[in-house]
């Protein structure tokens, strides 16, 4: 397989960090950080969509929202933004259409956000 030549394949560092991750979920409580992503993911949906002049797609059980995205080509679109802009984004492509996922997990901040909604809003604006 492919994987197999990806230098990341041989990290371990995730089964390092493994046991910490799990610690910490337990002693925040894995409903309240759940809860935390949720509710974050909307709030920075929300902020993506508003610079966009859009809405996000309605909500999803899992901390992560779909705002609606004007670009020809999703990867030439997630590499100008990524060199123009500290930010890292995935663009996801159905039937046609592109949506900057929105995902949150406890080191995200509202800054994250904002500063996504930027880079996607400067990209749409000169392209």
């Amino acid at each position: 397989p492919t994987a197999v030549t990806y230098q990341g394949t041989s990290n371990v560092t995730s089964w390092l960090a493994a046991p910490a991750a799990i610690a910490l979920h337990e002693e925040l409580g894995w409903e309240r950080v759940r809860a935390h992503g949720i509710r974050l993911a909307e709030q920075g949906g929300q902020i993506v969509a508003d610079a966009l002049g859009t809405k996000p797609i309605p909500g999803d059980p899992a901390p992560m929202r779909l705002v609606p995205f004007e670009c020809e080509e999703r990867f030439a679109a997630m590499a100008a933004i990524r060199e123009a802009h500290p930010v890292e984004l995935a663009i996801t492509e159905y039937a046609g259409d592109h949506f900057v996922r929105v995902s949150a997990h406890l080191y995200n901040t509202r800054e994250d956000y904002v500063a996504l909604a930027r880079a996607c809003a400067a990209y749409v604006t000169h392209n």
